[in-house]
């Protein structure tokens, strides 16, 4: 499942599932699946340069499971938009990560982030992973004054990094300093901490990465407090409470 936007549910809600990430957002477009790609590919015959489309067109493989294509869309975007020092080029990064990670390709995934840290991807040294992060770190704070959505997604790249180099416990610390730090509004804050939540519970419930459930049932309630009317923090917090 890709979850960019802050008001899509996660998938699976339901312990213990065997369904793939990705099958609820097939169910859900899989009768306009074929119209959706015309019009994705007829947007592109226009602006064929433009970094969100490519990485729409992209997503949309990935819900009719064309996993393949996608990556294919993916790596030759970002190697194109990349020459060109397009800031657009996180959606790609962002997009590719996501989609491996949620396959439980982690090295395709870590592949991806730090080739976004502008890291060489087999160099995975401790000196490497730290360099990855304050690219990210910086990457971040950089378009906040001018492009929030482009911050954003440097942002969850930077948490996403910290999943699968660190612990829950870092990623989430990670995910507080950026709301922390971040001069940002409150709708900003809130898609953020939606965000990584989603973040934390894909790690530890869809793909059943070994984790302590209180960290996430912790974090979950304390943003249900900040935030009570947020519909996906609510799902999240009577998913923690099951079996409490």
């Amino acid at each position: 499942m890709c979850y960019d936007s802050p008001l899509k549910l996660p998938t699976p809600l339901v312990r213990g599932t065997t369904v793939s990430p990705w099958t609820v957002d097939r169910e859900l477009t899989r009768f306009t699946q074929s119209s959706v790609q015309k019009i994705s590919q007829e947007m592109l015959s226009t602006n064929s340069s433009s970094a969100e489309l490519l990485a729409t067109h992209a997503r949309l493989e990935c819900l009719s499971g064309n996993f393949g294509k996608a990556r294919k869309v993916y790596r030759v975007v970002i190697e194109s938009l990349s020459q060109m020092n397009d800031p657009g080029v996180v959606h790609l990064f962002w997009g590719l990560a996501q989609m491996e990670w949620l396959r439980s390709n982690q090295d395709a995934a870590l592949a991806a982030l730090y080739g976004a840290a502008g890291q060489n991807p087999t160099e995975r040294s401790s000196i490497h992973v730290l360099k990855a992060k304050r690219r990210l770190d910086e990457l971040s704070r950089r378009g906040v004054s001018s492009d929030w959505r482009i911050s954003f997604l440097w942002m969850k790249l930077r948490i996403l990094f910290e999943l699968l180099t660190g612990s829950l416990e870092s990623a989430l610390e990670v995910a507080e300093k950026l709301q922390s730090e971040m001069i940002i509004g409150r709708q900003e804050r809130e898609a953020l901490v939606t965000d990584s939540l989603l973040m934390l519970f894909h790690h530890t419930i869809t793909l059943r990465n070994h984790a302590r459930p209180a960290i996430l049932r912790a974090a979950v309630a304390k943003a249900l407090h900040t935030y009570p009317d947020n519909s996906i923090i609510f799902g999240l917090f009577l998913e923690c409470e099951k079996g409490e």
